[in-house]
């Protein structure tokens, strides 16, 4: 990441690779190493009222530099306008 995207100030201390299974279990609340196990016994060990739900999109193809720009631009709020002249 800190190579990739040098801008974002991401150190390996804030990453933590898992793979996608695995993060249904983080973002539950499990421990990292927690069995897939407990995936079979959902409702009886999550204790969640709520739900989670999460989309993963995967780029087929490389995005371009000037595609990058276009969506960081979207991402940015809008500037307040001064008011008056």
């Amino acid at each position: 990441m800190e190579d990739r995207f040098p801008e974002l100030g991401l150190v390996k201390e804030d990453c933590i690779e898992m793979s996608w299974i695995e993060s249904i279990l983080f973002f539950a609340g499990f421990p990292r190493g927690t069995s897939l196990g407990v995936l079979l016994n959902w409702n009886t060990t999550t204790n969640q009222r709520g739900y989670f739900k999460g989309k993963s999109d995967y780029v087929q193809q490389p995005i371009s530099i000037n595609g990058l720009e276009g969506m960081w631009k979207t991402t940015q709020p809008i500037s307040s306008r001064k008011l008056g002249g």
